[in-house]
């Protein structure tokens, strides 16, 4: 993460493969690895009230602990080689996970985002979680592209 005023790198993550493409929520930054999986990192997000200004001193950091992890699954033809998600996009009710792989299949996962609550924070901190190994099932929607995915958008109400 870069301090967008000072150019200035704040924050890293280490991660096991090379991130394909990221998403944030409002409580989890979601990466998609070189490996097939979907990562759910933590977001620690400073909470601030309605009247305090941002001097800069309350920073947003992602924790390095995966909170869930899902696995596509799939492979490439007979070469064995891991399809990957090259771009994802949450539904603008934020039920569903759209997603596009490095092979131009297009299909949704039943994940819903989570929302940031205070109450469940302080919960949380009091008891360790353990990591969520999620096994939703990807609903192909086809294989409309014969290049990676690099964006979906709803169209809304138009056609």
């Amino acid at each position: 993460m870069v301090d967008p005023k000072h150019s200035k790198l704040e924050n890293t993550l280490n991660l096991s493969t090379a991130a394909n493409c990221c998403l944030f929520t409002q409580k989890h930054l979601v990466v998609s690895l070189a490996d097939g999986l979907i990562n759910w990192f933590k977001l620690d997000v400073p909470h601030m009230m309605a009247n305090e200004k941002d001097d800069g001193s309350k920073k947003m950091t992602v924790l390095e602990e995966v909170e869930m992890e899902w696995n596509l699954g799939y492979t490439i033809g007979e070469t064995g080689e891991q399809e990957q998600i090259a771009h994802m996009h949450y539904s603008r009710s934020f039920r569903q996970l759209i997603m596009g792989t490095s092979t131009g299949l297009f299909g949704k996962l039943e994940v819903e985002a989570e929302a940031n609550q205070e109450d469940e924070e302080e919960d949380e901190a009091q008891k360790q979680r353990e990591k969520r190994v999620l096994d939703h099932p990807f609903n192909e929607l086809g294989r409309f592209h014969t290049s990676p995915l690099t964006g979906i958008k709803e169209l809304g109400e138009t056609t």
